[in-house]
């Protein structure tokens, strides 16, 4: 196991949350990402407008 002060370059500490960088920031303050909620689970072939 390695010391603080011996991490390789990949583990040293980052100002990026652990897992990566979160979705788009809410820059206007009407709301945040967009959900599924508007859009059918299943959309079947015949059920299609084309």
């Amino acid at each position: 196991m390695t010391s603080k002060k011996e991490q390789p370059e990949s583990e040293k500490p980052t100002d990026e949350p652990k897992g990566g960088r979160p979705g788009p920031v809410d820059e206007g303050g009407t709301g945040g990402m967009a959900t599924r909620e508007v859009a059918p689970e299943i959309v079947h072939k015949d059920d299609r407008k084309d």
